[in-house]
């Protein structure tokens, strides 16, 4: 089509010196009268495109707004032409980036008679979970003869509420030397207390604390307990943007959080409960406490609307909770975007106090190079924004 357009536009223009040629050696009515007809042909075109533009109609509909990552939902669109007029030659792109409409061919173009409507329909998905604007991204019209073409933006835009996916798996593959330490939900801890003591550590409960010792040292000090029995899960995830641009942190967030979802409904199948604890964009620290499958219901809606700050700190997040705190539970999993020294010595710390660490790592970088920081006591696992986790979690 491109090549007609270039044709025309070359046939126009010999035509424009022609009649300019007649005019030099012949001159009179006839000459003049074919070199104003070349020249307002451009002039014509440009009038009924604009004509095109505020008149042109093009309706579309998803089927419901609020649809789930990588569902094909039932999608249409409508050209539509309510004037008088003919519409020549209409294209219509879509938007790609971070969703697809399947089977639309994407150099078709469509002519429409005075009152005449085209409506496609077909499948759209989207990619990453967000709120993002999804079909129709911009129209391309062209005169009747092919010399000039407009193309514009939709006026009004069309977005989708996205939610993340849900991956509900049986068995999981990084899991496998941990799943011995699961215990069902109900079970009771000891709380026998040894006579030596420690210092206070972020998150040690208050019943824990050696009043005597710390009045001698004059620091909060907590005893240490042993022949406790520790109970549940801890899932940790990192809500910090890394990116402003959307290209940028759409793929990567939308990854961690079905990585974080699917950790979530695979305990909650094994009726093995669970902590939940992450930021919300405002910086304040949530803890849910999960044991059913209508709290991880409620943990999946609130996941839903999620936002993640870019004045967020990973660090003081993860340190905001404490080693006193996670120290009490059977296992810790941690779901992140990088791999940083003071992750590495949380882990190790909770490793010293029997707790084993899972931590899932979200990159698109070399996943070798995070090998030698796994360890019996330490997974490390790593999954590209790509990665299909029925297959590789």
């Amino acid at each position: 089509m491109k090549l007609k357009g270039w044709r025309n536009r070359i046939i126009w223009g010999v035509c424009l010196i022609l009649s300019l040629v007649f005019i030099s050696f012949y001159g009179g009515a006839v000459s003049y009268g074919l070199f104003f007809a070349v020249v307002f042909l451009p002039v014509l075109s440009m009038v009924y495109l604009a004509l095109v533009f505020f008149r042109f109609k093009i309706y579309q509909e998803l089927e419901g707004r609020n649809v789930m990552a990588g569902e094909a939902v039932p999608y249409y669109f409508v050209l539509q032409n309510e004037d008088w007029f003919s519409f020549a030659a209409v294209r219509v792109r879509m938007y790609e980036d971070f969703s697809y409409v399947e089977d639309v061919p994407g150099h078709r173009e469509y002519e429409l008679l005075p009152g005449e409507n085209f409506r496609y329909d077909t499948f759209l998905v989207c990619k990453y979970r967000g709120t993002y604007p999804v079909g129709v991204r911009e129209v391309t019209v062209k005169d009747f003869l092919g010399l000039l073409s407009f193309r514009y933006k939709l006026r009004d835009g069309f977005e989708a509420i996205v939610r993340p996916k849900l991956i509900r798996m049986e068995h999981l593959k990084s899991l496998k030397d941990v799943e011995p330490l699961f215990s069902p939900v109900g079970g009771t801890a000891k709380t026998e207390y040894d006579l030596s003591v420690r210092k206070y550590e972020n998150g040690d409960s208050l019943r824990r604390i050696h009043w005597k010792a710390s009045a001698k040292t004059g620091e909060l000090m907590s005893r240490e307990m042993t022949g406790e029995e520790k109970q549940g899960i801890a899932i940790l995830l990192d809500t910090v943007r890394y990116e402003s641009r959307p290209e940028g942190y759409l793929a990567l967030e939308n990854k961690e959080l079905e990585l974080f979802l699917a950790l979530g409904y695979f305990l909650t199948g094994r009726k093995v409960s669970f902590d939940a604890f992450f930021e919300d964009g405002e910086g304040k620290r949530h803890v849910e406490r999960i044991d059913s499958f209508p709290g991880f219901d409620h943990l999946y809606e609130e996941m839903c609307g999620l936002e993640f700050s870019e004045d967020g700190n990973a660090e003081r997040f993860f340190s905001s909770v404490g080693v006193g705190t996670l120290s009490g539970y059977q296992s810790v999993f941690f779901v992140v975007h990088t791999w940083t020294g003071w992750l590495e010595k949380l882990t190790l710390q909770l490793q010293d106090r029997g707790v084993q660490s899972v931590v899932y790592v979200v990159t698109d970088k070399d996943g070798e190079a995070y090998s030698p920081f796994s360890h019996p006591g330490r997974r490390v696992y790593v999954y590209s924004t790509r990665a299909k986790l029925e297959e590789v979690l």
